[in-house]
């Protein structure tokens, strides 16, 4: 009797988690607000790259296109300063790393506080720039394979989870630039 109890109450909580989540808008990008807000495709980034133009000097550049298949997409500032800043791109609101919602990380560093130029193989990017591959381990869960490089004296960082290549490749080829 406790286990039928149980299991209808497991399932009754999935369907009110599930229409919760069904009217939630397709492309949703976060701020530090906490609170996820609707955009269009082509403005999914400038809630996060005016949040970013508050405190960092580095030039914005994100993607203008971000190849993941989750819906809805949360873009989060994980953190600005001066001279750096980090945007997860993830499934879920305020998901901070967690193996089973981040996607991947885009990054923007000033000269001096960048790491290093390297990697375990390099390709050029569609604009001539060179860029620096540094493949993931996957054990347990997996981190972040990225794509190092530099626009003017500034190094930017693209990754993604685990070993999708075409993914990380895509979004450091479209990289854009927000005023």
């Amino acid at each position: 009797m406790r286990r039928i109890f149980i299991a209808t109450a497991v399932a009754a909580l999935l369907i009110i988690a599930m229409a919760a989540f069904a009217d939630r808008p397709k492309a949703v990008a976060q701020t530090g607000t906490g609170t996820p807000q609707p955009t269009s495709s082509a403005q999914f980034f400038s809630a996060v790259a005016a949040q970013l133009h508050v405190t960092t000097h580095v030039p914005v550049y994100l993607p203008a296109s971000v190849p993941f298949q989750t819906s809805p997409l949360y873009a989060t500032v994980l953190s600005s300063a001066s001279t750096s800043y980090v945007v997860e791109l993830s499934g879920a609101p305020s998901c901070n790393g967690g193996a089973w919602c981040h996607l991947g990380t885009i990054s923007g560093y000033q000269s001096g506080v960048a790491p290093p130029l390297s990697g375990t193989s390099t390709t050029t990017l569609t604009n001539g720039t060179v860029a620096y591959l540094n493949l993931t381990q996957c054990g347990a869960s997996c981190g972040d394979s990225t794509y190092t490089f530099l626009i003017g004296s500034y190094t930017y960082i693209v990754g993604v989870r685990g070993n999708y290549l075409a993914y990380a490749l895509t979004m450091a080829n479209s990289m854009q630039l927000f005023n």
